[in-house]
């Protein structure tokens, strides 16, 4: 995780040089909801090295999905305070019940980020003439 971590700060630190330059930067969907899958969807029960991974930045981070999603904020924050940073919801569902929810999720899983991203599927559009 130190490895990833050094990336996104790297990236941030090449963010922080446009202030000028609107940038939004998703956290990639398929990792970030494959962590929680396995652990019940409880961000507490992710093993993510988070604070143990060595990186002064991140230090006293909790070594889980919290600790992960603060990670980055507190990189973002220290280094491009401009960048918005989005991801998805857990679930990905279309009930009115489960939006709410999955709004509420987001929210306690990700406190510091700005946006939410919706995926839509393509599977309905017309084939090719």
């Amino acid at each position: 995780m130190r490895e990833y971590f050094d990336w996104f700060k790297k990236t941030m630190i090449e963010c922080g040089k446009h202030p000028e330059v609107p940038i939004v930067m998703q956290i990639e969907p398929d990792p970030w909801c494959h962590l929680l899958i396995p652990a019940g969807c409880d961000p507490a029960k992710v093993d993510v090295k988070v604070g143990a991974c060595g990186l002064d930045d991140v230090a006293g981070l909790p070594d889980d999905e919290y600790g992960y999603a603060a990670a980055l904020s507190r990189l973002r924050d220290r280094y491009a305070p401009m960048v918005l940073l989005a991801c998805n919801p857990r679930h990905g569902t279309t009930a009115q019940d489960d939006r709410r929810r999955d709004g509420e999720d987001l929210q306690g899983d990700v406190p510091d980020f700005d946006l939410a991203v919706m995926e839509t599927g393509d599977r309905d559009r017309a084939p090719p003439a």
